[in-house]
Parts: C-alpha cells; structure tokens; sequence
C-alpha cells in the first residue's frame, strides 16, 4: 500500500520520572552506613580465611619437613643397629660375648625397622595434607627441604595492644557492631514519616522535529506524608530487635578482642617455654651422641655389656628426634602468634589490610 507524504495526525510524548527522597531523620544515611559495614565485614571476613589458610599451608609445610627428618633419622637408626648387629654376631663367632647380647641387638634391630615402616606412612600423611591445601593431587610427590628453616629473629619487648586492630576477625566484629549500629539508627528513622520529591519533565510535539526541541521541565515538589499508623507496632518491634543485635555485636566484639589477647599471651607464654625445652634438647642431643659412642668404644673394647650400649644409643635417638620435634613447634608457635597479631610485630603500610 502506498503511504502518504504525510501524517494527517501525529502526536509524540517523552515523559520523564524521578524521585528523591529527603532524608530528614538519617535513614538514608543510616541504611548506607551498615551496607558499608557489612560489606568491610564480608572482606574482613575473606582476608581472615585467607590468613588461616596461609598458616595451615605453613604449618603443614613444616611438619613435612620435619617427618622425612624423622624418617631419615629412623633409616640411620636402623644401619646404626645394622652394624651393631654385625660387630656382636662377629664377637659371637669369636667366643667373646653371649646369644643374649645377640638376641637384644636384634630386638632393637627389628624395632628400629618397624620404626621406619611408621615413619614412611606419617611423612607420606604430612605431604599429602600439605598438597591438599596446595589445591594439588595428593600423590605425596611434592619435594620438601631436607632441614627446617632458622627460627625468626627474637620477639620485641612491648608489643602494643592496638596492633591487635588489624586482626580480620576484630575488624569483622567492630565492622558488625557499626553495622548493628546503623541497623538501629535506620529503624528508629523508619518510626518518622518519609517525605519524597518527585520531578516530572515532558514533551509533546506534533511533529517528529520537534521532539527534542522542546525544554519544558516541571517540579512537583510534594511530601508524601506516610504516617506510620498501622505499621506503628511492627516498626517499634524492628527497633526493639535491632537494639538486641547491637548487644549481640557489642558481647561478640568484647568477645573476639579478649580471645585475640588470650592467643597472643598463650603464644608469648609458649615461646619462652619451647626455647628453654630446645635448648635443653639441643644439650641433650650432643650429649647422648657422645655418651652413645663412649658406650660403644667400651663394649668393643670388653668394658661394658650389651644392655647399657643399647640404652646409650635409645636414649641419643630419642633426644635427637624429640629436638627435630620442638624445632617444628617453635615454628608453628611462631606462626600461632603471627596469626594472633595479624601479621608482623610492627603496623607498615604494606601491612595494612585495606578491606
């Protein structure tokens, strides 16, 4: 069909709307205040799952270092009582010594062997928990150092109580109790009538060409009076429960502030106890291993018996593996009390959590 020039009849409309609300009594504010709160909180809450997970990598790592250090030390027993095995089934055949040393040799022997049977499956344990936290396969493939790190430098005297503030979980209570905070300031707002500013603008032409040519823009400035009547008892009770859970807020901040300096002084305490046990240990260790050789220089030589080289060597094997054993708690004390401070004995800028 053919169509004409030109419209007989043609009308165009634009019609604009808005509204603004006035924010006489806070409400507004208040509502945006505990979204930002809560937001924070969230992040606060991410960082601090983040940080847990980089301790648990940590001390995982650890103790797979320190398991095939045991392991190593069980397969060095075992050639240690392998020789020792060898030198009394030699003086054995020679018609110096008797079947019981023989058969005590032996005993530890098979003990020692069973010892690294037991050894194997806890470092196979420990690398697999160390690769699951890695996100990896647990094939119990992955390579640790042969040694654990040196221990960090000493701990400062005086830590101040306020690098506490950084810990996630005391800055996701303090962003909750600001949040409930807010919570009840918009509630009681709630209880005031909303007052809104509504604009309209609009054109109207005849013609196409005049669509946008026009500049016509109108205010309707009205307050839209909404009295809360029959809302009254459910607003007033919206108070009553937001004031309880800024309660709750504030008993959960008290709470997570006082736990946070019971684990800072627990590991503090810790510390000063490992150290004294290391270095006991570390003594102990370099005396039973010279106390294991003396002991084994005099049985060859005929001056001691069998029982008292084997407790010599017990005892030396025992000291060495409880030292590798503190070594690895000191280190994770010592990452107990970083997750404790959150983060480092001092505040710098790059240690600042931005939430």
């Amino acid at each position: 069909p053919n169509l004409p020039a030109k419209f007989n009849s043609e009308r165009h409309n634009l019609t604009l709307g808005a509204q603004w609300e006035l924010d006489l009594w806070g409400r507004v504010r208040a509502s945006k205040r505990a979204a930002r709160a809560s937001a924070m909180g969230q992040a606060a809450d991410f960082a601090g799952a983040r940080h847990s997970l980089a301790g648990q990598v940590s001390k995982a790592w650890m103790l797979s270092i320190e398991s095939h250090q045991q392991l190593r030390l069980a397969r060095s027993t075992v050639t240690t009582y392998k020789t020792t095995v060898e030198r009394i089934r030699a003086r054995y055949k020679q018609g110096v010594g008797s079947s019981l040393d023989f058969r005590l040799a032996e005993a530890s022997l098979a003990a020692a062997k069973a010892n690294v049977a037991e050894r194997i499956a806890s470092a196979s344990q420990a690398t697999r928990q160390l690769e699951i936290l890695l996100g990896k396969i647990p094939l119990n493939q992955i390579q640790v150092p042969d040694k654990l790190p040196k221990m960090p430098s000493t701990i400062p005297v005086g830590i101040p109580a306020d690098i506490l503030s950084r810990r996630p979980d005391i800055v996701s209570a303090e962003q909750g109790l600001k949040a409930a905070g807010a919570n009840v300031r918009e509630a009681k707002a709630n209880l005031y009538p909303n007052i809104s500013l509504t604009g309209n603008t609009g054109t109207s032409t005849s013609e196409l060409n005049k669509l946008v040519s026009g500049d016509s823009f109108v205010w309707n400035i009205g307050a839209n009076i909404l009295q809360p009547i029959f809302q009254g008892g459910r607003l007033r009770q919206n108070v009553i429960i937001q004031k309880a859970n800024l309660k709750s807020a504030e008993s959960n901040f008290r709470s997570v502030v006082i736990s946070a300096l019971g684990e800072v002084e627990n590991a503090l305490d810790t510390e000063v106890q490992l150290l004294i046990m290391d270095k006991s240990l570390e003594d102990a260790n370099e005396q039973s291993k010279a106390a294991a050789n003396i002991a084994q220089e005099r049985y060859d030589q005929g001056l001691e018996n069998i029982i008292t080289l084997l407790e010599a060597r017990r005892r030396a094997i025992e000291a060495e593996s409880r030292w590798w054993s503190i070594r690895r708690r000191l280190l994770d004390n010592r990452i107990n009390l970083h997750l404790a401070l959150g983060g480092g004995f001092k505040i710098t800028d790059n240690q600042i959590l931005n939430y």
